[in-house]
């Protein structure tokens, strides 16, 4: 399957944080999503730890995602994984009822509770509860058995909702009732008799579930939402979540908890505008994503065509990669592009010219992972690989190499997460420097800034501390004097 224009744009969004992406069925939302696990995997997996969950619209839908992950792997090969790539997958494909029931699991009290599957022992029990409210609420005429299934419906919602406090569903938007074809009112007034009725209802039908050592689907979700809420092991730093408007507010709440709030962590809700099977999905079509509470402001993304009836504009040169390199020391920028399946040569553009360099012309560097753009990293001393620059690029420096970036302290000198550093090896630097450091067999990049009350490693960014190093501790590795980054 070949990517279009407006694909292609969310797959390679370096916008991490929240993103929405909405459309029809068949505009290639779950396919989009895939790429866009890979290009993730790739770019902004900065460590072992990190992993990526893809959430699939249900069971059937994992083998189909594992056959598009597959692929897209093979197509992007020469476009995503880089030299720094890893070869192990960091993705784990699951359903949302399967992560449910492993934390549900958890809680040993209910090890030996039975689920509630069959419909008539639900009512029978619902009939009892009915009955012993409807001595305080005689004029609420939906207290019958008549309306058992609106009963039973509402009830699955506001569980499904986390409403476990009366107020909390007085004050409720009851959205998602309009096309129910369930025998009931269309409408329950706020702060009305009839909710509170209602309420009373399912809190006698839980107690009589947990005499029976019973438990139904809602219940079990919000016994993995508290489980997963006390268990922080297993965490990933990127979340995409197929069929969004599928799930209920408990179910966003536990994909909200299995982040791992990394500063480069993302979630991408994936949803169906004409495609929602669930009555208690919370994203369904007049409810916003601002109602999730999130933390911070979500990118939202439209496709508005199916991918079948859309024409094709723009295709991707998987066997090219493209770069930008910053000459620090002469503040120019170049253009420059390369075949992956012949490195030593490469084309240079600038604001004048364009110019294809052969490998005579050009110097081979060194490639190592890593070097900490944040919080110092232990120093991994074997090369990853090699990278071919103009010689010009660096005329009188000897000793260079190269340093991949992992983390964001030095965005303000237009350092990013994933960029490439050439250093200059040199023991000696001067004030105001970006400089390599071995701090204790850690590596980390910074500003050298030479105060009256001692030597720091000042960060571009705000977010985090200023270093003070000494003569013991700390040694000069070089002096930052170019940056690539891949475009």
């Amino acid at each position: 399957m070949e990517l279009n224009a407006a694909q292609i744009k969310l797959v390679e969004n370096k916008s991490l944080g929240y993103n929405l992406l909405k459309g029809v069925t068949g505009a290639g939302k779950t396919t989009t999503a895939v790429y866009r696990v890979v290009y993730l995997e790739n770019y902004y997996c900065l460590y072992d730890k990190d992993r990526i969950l893809m959430i699939a619209g249900d069971s059937t839908q994992i083998e189909n995602i594992k056959k598009i992950y597959d692929k897209a792997k093979e197509n992007t090969k020469f476009n995503y994984m880089t030299l720094f790539s890893k070869s192990d997958d960091k993705l784990c494909i699951h359903s949302i009822e399967d992560i449910i029931y492993k934390y549900f699991q958890y809680n040993e009290k209910y090890s030996n509770y039975n689920l509630i599957e069959s419909k008539k022992e639900k009512e029978e029990i619902l009939v009892q509860c009915i009955k012993n409210v409807k001595k305080s609420y005689e004029k609420i005429k939906i207290l019958n058995s008549k309306y058992i299934e609106f009963i039973i419906d509402e009830i699955s919602w506001i569980k499904s909702c986390n409403y476990t406090i009366l107020e909390n569903y007085q004050d409720a938007d009851r959205i998602g009732r309009s096309n129910s074809k369930i025998q009931g009112p269309r409408r329950l007034m706020k702060n009305s008799d009839i909710r509170e009725a209602i309420f009373k209802i399912m809190t006698l039908y839980n107690e009589k579930l947990e005499e029976k050592k019973l438990i139904d689907l809602e219940d079990m979700a919000l016994i993995a939402l508290q489980q997963c809420k006390n268990i922080t092991d297993e965490r990933y730093t990127h979340i995409i979540v197929d069929e969004s408007q599928n799930l209920t507010k408990v179910q966003l709440e536990l994909v909200r908890e299995l982040n791992s709030k990394e500063t480069y962590f993302s979630t991408t809700y994936v949803v169906s505008k004409d495609n929602c099977k669930n009555s208690n999905g919370w994203l369904i079509k007049s409810r916003k994503i601002s109602s999730l509470g999130l933390p911070s402001k979500v990118k939202g993304h439209i496709f508005t065509k199916r991918y079948e009836d859309h024409v094709e504009k723009k295709s991707i040169d998987y066997s090219m990669e493209s770069f930008k390199y910053c000459d620090i020391k002469h503040g120019r920028d170049y253009e420059l592009s390369r075949d992956i399946n012949n490195i030593s040569e490469i084309i240079v553009k600038d604001s004048d010219s364009q110019y294809k360099y052969s490998e005579e012309e050009l110097k081979k560097l060194p490639v190592y992972n890593d070097i900490a753009a944040g919080e110092p990293i232990l120093m991994n001393p074997e090369i990853e690989d090699v990278f071919y620059v103009p010689n010009y690029w660096l005329k009188g420096m000897k000793d260079c190499f190269i340093l991949k970036v992992r983390g964001d302290s030095m965005i303000g000198a237009d350092i990013d997460n994933g960029d490439y550093v050439i250093i200059k090896k040199q023991y000696t630097v001067q004030n105001k420097d970006i400089v390599a450091v071995n701090l204790d067999g850690n590596a980390t990049l910074k500003r050298f800034v030479n105060k009256k009350e001692g030597i720091y490693l000042m960060p571009e960014n705000k977010k985090y501390e200023p270093i003070r190093i000494n003569d013991e501790g700390a040694r000069i590795i070089g002096v930052a004097v170019g940056i690539i980054k891949q475009n």
